[in-house]
């Protein structure tokens, strides 16, 4: 048991670092979509691919570590609180995220008029862009445990 705790913290960073860096590329290729069609494939790689893995990975050795340390990281720790609070927010960020890109990716195929590709990017830049600022803010709690 006290060999899995370094492993499960080394595989959450893992997750953390294709999350990041998944979005990150999906949100800088979105910028790029308005007027290429292979950056707007190549964010639905990076989003579909990479990001989401690393999410899970995220979610499923956080929720090892918690059961390792049998929930003793909550107690006393507002800090875990709030970050739990944001990992439920990056979620549904990511789930913004991706449902553009379906929007996106359906005005590609049908040729839709401009208002549909213009508001998939739209969701696409805010989804990926507050995606971003809870992922950072996750690290900034845990860094500093403000409180």
């Amino acid at each position: 048991m006290d060999f899995s705790i370094p492993i499960t913290r080394t595989i959450h960073l893992i997750g953390f670092s294709m999350a990041f860096g998944g979005t990150l590329t999906s949100f800088i290729l979105s910028i790029k979509a308005t007027r290429q069609k292979e950056a707007s494939h190549g964010a639905f790689i990076a989003s579909h691919f990479v990001a989401a893995p690393g999410l899970i990975i995220l979610l499923l050795t956080g929720l090892a570590s918690s059961v390792l340390f049998g929930f003793a990281q909550f107690k006393y720790a507002g800090y875990m609180h709030a970050k739990m609070a944001l990992v439920a927010l990056t979620l549904c960020f990511m789930w913004m995220d991706i449902r553009g890109q379906a929007i996106i990716r359906r005005s590609f195929q049908q040729s839709a008029e401009k208002t549909a590709l213009r508001k998939g990017l739209m969701q696409r830049r805010i989804g990926g862009l507050c995606t971003l600022l809870c992922l950072g803010a996750i690290v900034i709690l845990m860094e500093f445990k403000p409180f």
